[in-house]
């Protein structure tokens, strides 16, 4: 190329260059952080364990018949669990885990309980189509604590090495005795509460008991079919009221259930942590007198000094227990049952009934037309019940003695017209309190009159004085009116030693 030229290209090409638009900025380069480890899958489930059988609460079946053939019975499975939106507490650190009833496990079993009894299906199958184990339960109530009782109403365990009352080291024959009387006391507790909990075995043989020694024994009454199949076997069990284990609610409304597949022939030693609580599709209230029983314990249960064993078997509701100190309630030494009868007629007048009521306090229970009206405490100790103006008269007596030796006394009377409509104290009383020193009660045999005589030293002379009161009924007060009047003093000779 000439000389010439070659600079000639060369400025034209500078020039373009100047003119051209400057390169775009290089983009910056962005380093990924790198992705977090993948977490480790949670593993699957463990399967249930297959001597597990889970259980669920029914309705009666509306159509039932005892064959075997489930097909009335609909699902036989535990109730989900609680949903996405409410879902069920996070155990704390420490908690029990939830006892296991798990709606994929092998075998299903229902109960459904009415006031003649339990109905009960089972779905078998795998370890447990030859049979199972079922436990039935319910609340166990307290027992009372022995020990040195203190005034206020504290019970104070017991020191077997020391008498509390002196200090000294107690000899070695009262340490026995003591320590005699702790294992009774125990020995009462444990036996008390297995009343409020049964074991079966179900099987082709039907249902029986097992007893505390492990032996199985026949339920009189009690029903089943065991119905074999490709997958093991149905079963349907009728079971008396009798044969349910003892109870504190009126009405019933949870059990305590427990199923397992037999692996040997002595019942397994399951786990109080493994029973499930089942609430009853329905309160069920055991008759007769099944109203009447609810609002005795709801009475009870609302009283800060109630009872702490008071429980009745389903198949006897007319009877009902306690368990309290059996030498009063400053003897806090030994504890023991008694059994009471529920209700008791007394009179009757046109569509009104009365009755004696008793569930560790007692009541008067008012009924009309059978349908329970009220029930009223009964201040103290039922004396008679008679029939006056057209009305019902319940008359009771009640006495206390005080730590301090005084005396208080008095009589009370419930007036019950036809309508059922009653006034709970038509006895005249004085004003303030009266305390005798010694006293007794009398009456007529028609209960005409009543009244109490004795005599007091708490007088504002400090002499002691004789009294005789006297109520007699006034048919126009509608009450019954006092009459007081003195006496002689009568001091009853003093024991011989």
């Amino acid at each position: 190329m000439r000389p010439l030229l070659a600079l000639t290209l060369s400025i034209s090409a500078l020039s373009l260059a100047a003119c051209a638009p400057p390169p775009p900025p290089a983009r910056p380069v962005v380093i990924a952080p790198p992705p977090p480890p993948s977490a480790p899958s949670a593993p699957a489930p463990a399967p249930p364990d297959p001597a597990i059988v889970s259980v669920a609460a029914a309705r009666v079946p509306l159509h039932f018949k005892l064959d075997g053939d489930l097909g009335e019975w609909g699902s036989l499975l535990p109730p989900l669990r609680a949903p996405s939106k409410d879902p069920a507490p996070t155990p704390a650190p420490g908690d029990p885990p939830p006892p296991p009833n798990p709606r994929d496990a092998a075998s299903h079993l229902a109960i459904a309980v009415s006031n003649e009894g339990a109905l009960i299906a089972a779905d078998l199958s795998g370890s447990a189509r030859d049979g199972i184990w079922l436990g039935v339960g319910a609340s166990a109530p307290d027992v009372p604590p022995i020990g040195d009782y203190q005034r206020g109403g504290g019970v104070l365990d017991f020191d077997c090495e020391v008498n509390r009352g002196t200090g000294e080291a107690q000899p070695p024959e009262a340490i026995a005795a003591c320590r005699a009387l702790i294992q009774r006391h125990a020995d009462f507790v444990a036996a008390h509460r297995t009343r409020f909990q049964k074991l079966y075995r179900v099987d082709r043989e039907g249902i029986r008991a097992a007893t505390a020694d492990g032996t199985l024994a026949a339920i009189p009454g009690a029903l089943a079919a065991f119905k074999p199949g490709p997958r093991g076997a149905t079963v349907e069990i009728s079971l008396p009221a009798s044969a349910l284990p003892r109870v504190i609610e009126a009405p019933l409304v949870s059990l305590h259930l427990v199923a397992r597949a037999v692996t040997s022939p002595k019942p397994p030693v399951v786990p109080e942590a493994e029973w499930v609580w089942l609430d009853l599709t329905d309160p069920v209230s055991f008759e007769p007198w099944g109203e009447l029983r609810a609002k005795a314990f709801e009475i009870m249960q609302g009283r800060a000094f109630g009872p702490t064993g008071l429980s009745y078997q389903p198949g006897d509701p007319l009877h009902v227990e306690t368990v309290s100190y059996d030498r009063g309630l400053y003897d806090t030494s030994r504890v023991s049952g008694s059994e009471a009868t529920l209700y008791t007629k007394k009179a009757a007048l046109g569509d009104v009934e009365v009755g004696y009521v008793s569930a560790y306090s007692e009541w008067i229970a008012i009924l009309v037309k059978g349908k329970l009206v009220d029930l009223v405490d009964l201040p103290g100790r039922l004396m008679g019940i008679t029939q006056r103006d057209g009305a019902i008269h319940v008359l009771s007596y009640s006495q206390y003695d005080s730590e301090v030796g005084s005396v208080t006394a008095t009589w009370s009377a419930l007036v019950i017209s036809p309508d059922g409509r009653h006034d709970e104290d038509a006895v005249q009383h004085e004003s303030g309190m009266f305390n005798w020193t010694d006293t007794e009660e009398f009456h007529a045999k028609d209960f005409a009159s009543f009244g109490m005589r004795g005599w007091t030293a708490f007088t504002p002379s400090g002499t002691a004085e004789g009294v005789e009161m006297t109520w007699r009924w006034n048919k126009a007060l509608k009450a019954y009116v006092l009459r007081r009047q003195r006496i002689p003093v009568h001091k009853r000779p003093a024991k011989k030693p």
